[in-house]
């Protein structure tokens, strides 16, 4: 037979649970109301993505779209083209000239994966 403890205890548990969740979501909605001029994507922290590229033409403009169709939108973009003997550095300028997201095309890499400017 199960003592109390063991029958008590994970409904105990749950309902602090349900009740602590219940009370944080309505901490953060008072927090909302109150500073009503911050957009939910203010309150995103911003993420940098760096992209590598070596002759990666054929394939950049599509994976600039898949990061662009994300519902996260506080993100920049970094592109950097490997010393590419294809389109590639073309293709960055005009992706930044495109998108917002993009800061600038056109990096060079160094040997031990500095950027160089």
């Amino acid at each position: 037979m199960l003592g109390k403890f063991e029958l008590f205890y994970p409904i105990i548990m749950s309902l602090v649970w349900i009740i602590g969740t219940m009370f944080y979501e309505l901490l953060i909605k008072y927090q909302t109301n109150k500073n009503e001029s911050v957009s939910v994507h203010e309150q995103e922290p911003t993420v940098d993505i760096f992209m590598s590229c070596y002759n990666e033409a054929d394939v950049l403009e599509t994976a600039v779209q898949s990061l662009e169709s994300l519902d996260y939108e506080n993100f920049s973009l970094i592109l950097i083209d490997d010393h590419s003997s294809d389109d590639t550095l073309r293709i960055m300028r005009q992706l930044a000239n495109d998108y917002s997201n993009i800061v600038k095309g056109g990096y060079k890499m160094q040997v031990y994966g500095g950027l160089k400017m």
